[in-house]
């Protein structure tokens, strides 16, 4: 079954606010750590701005094939520039894959052993479990 077109046109809606949101998120982030003034302490981002300032050269190295990511991964899904433009949607796909890669492997970096740790400790060891013994 197709979808409607104003189904498609609203998903692409939201899949443009998400990609502008995620933009402004790097903007801020990359503002910030080359901005000379600090967040006041009192906010509750002022924390986590001093972790990543911290790490600023990780913390781009992270934001940036992020941009990449959410920019050009939704015009895999765009017919009409994988039929007219095939080079192009091909040299899109790879930029996705390897800044995917990028962002997957600098947030192993990043991660500082909180909860995170934990959960990914609980996915690794179920799956080595064999199925009888999910519960």
């Amino acid at each position: 079954m197709k979808p409607r077109p104003a189904t498609i046109r609203i998903i692409w809606l939201i899949t443009l606010l998400l990609v502008v949101i995620g933009g402004a998120a790097v903007t801020r982030r990359a503002l910030h750590l080359f901005a000379s003034s600090t967040a006041p302490a009192s906010l509750p981002e002022a924390a986590l701005d001093a972790g990543f300032a911290q790490h600023s050269a990780l913390t781009m190295t992270h934001i940036i094939p992020g941009l990449l990511f959410i920019a050009l991964a939704p015009l895999q899904f765009v017919r009409t520039l994988r039929a007219r433009r095939a080079v192009l949607h091909r040299w899109t796909r790879r930029v996705v894959i390897v800044s995917g890669m990028i962002i997957g492997c600098t947030a192993l970096v990043m991660d500082d052993g909180h909860d995170s740790h934990k959960i990914r400790h609980k996915f690794f060891k179920k799956l080595h479990e064999p199925v009888s013994e999910w519960t």
